[in-house]
């Protein structure tokens, strides 16, 4: 397995009386880069860059429902917790406590906040209704929620109703080693695509919980119902024309995005932007960490 970098420092905070964890790197004072991590992924996401981002304070977060962070509970009728709007309403009271916790004193410059994939689409939702609350916007293989037409929802909030009805939290896959995880990880199967061996063995090290009879993943299954409910893309679009802060995009030549048919509708959106296209796929940011990394440094000056 990965070796646990030395300058990798566990963080822990609480909310509403739920614990959420993560891990940090630099020093408080140093610019402060706030990461969010993909679908069914956790904070070491970011650990492969942090040999090329000295100089800077990372906090990179295990999001609700992933990595070593609370579970949230389905509302009242029992369904789907993690909606986007509940995200934002973390993300913004997590932004609160990181920066009493880091000391950051009026007038300093607001955090960085960086997302790849999932991640990416939160930044975008947070930097659109809040992006004075951020000094710059750093997205990896993102650029915003998912949409779909008007006239999909009865079906989709339909089929997303009928699986919340049959579908129990308790049986997760059981993996009788670590290793069989981690080739589980890379598969080219997964949605994301496939991952190389380090950058699975990152995920897994994190992400991966031992119970009788082998290991389970740690994150939530209802991370895997689908949300009932998708927005239209006018509604992303202006979103993103909210963003007034500098915008970073970095796509893989490889990734999810590179022959997506409205990824320069996405782009043209962006009040102002940076796009950097890289040698890479979907997690490139954990195959070619040092490429991420320079790209983001520049970015940021």
């Amino acid at each position: 397995m990965i070796e646990k970098a030395e300058s990798i420092e566990p963080v822990s905070y609480t909310i509403n009386g739920y614990e959420y964890q993560g891990i940090a790197t630099g020093e408080k004072g140093q610019p402060l880069i706030i990461g969010l991590h993909g679908w069914l992924d956790n904070a070491n996401t970011f650990a492969p860059m942090i040999p090329y981002i000295e100089g800077y304070r990372l906090i990179s977060l295990d999001m609700p429902g992933h990595g070593f962070s609370a579970h949230w509970p389905s509302v009242a009728g029992g369904g789907y917790p993690y909606h986007y709007s509940e995200i934002i309403v973390w993300l913004t009271r997590m932004f609160t406590e990181i920066i009493n916790i880091e000391g950051l004193a009026a007038g300093q410059q607001q955090p960085i906040l960086m997302g790849h994939s999932l991640g990416g689409t939160v930044a975008v939702m947070f930097a659109g209704l809040f992006p004075k609350k951020i000094q710059m916007c750093i997205l990896i293989e993102s650029l915003g929620p998912i949409s779909s037409a008007d006239e999909t929802l009865p079906e989709r909030m339909r089929k997303s109703i009928n699986l919340q009805l049959r579908q129990s939290r308790s049986n997760l896959r059981l993996f009788p080693n670590m290793e069989a995880a981690i080739e589980r990880r890379m598969d080219e199967r997964n949605i994301g695509g496939p991952i190389n061996r380090e950058a699975s063995q990152w995920l897994v090290q994190r992400g991966l919980a031992e119970v009788e009879g082998g290991y389970q993943w740690r994150s939530d299954k209802a991370l895997m119902l689908p949300s009932p409910q998708y927005y239209t893309e006018q509604q992303v679009l202006a979103t993103i024309a909210e963003i007034t802060v500098d915008t970073l995009i970095i796509i893989g030549d490889n990734g999810l995005f590179s022959k997506h048919s409205n990824v320069e509708t996405r782009l043209t959106a962006f009040p102002q932007k940076t796009e950097v296209r890289l040698a890479g796929r979907h997690h490139l940011h954990m195959e070619h960490p040092q490429a991420v990394a320079d790209s983001v440094r520049a970015f940021i000056g």
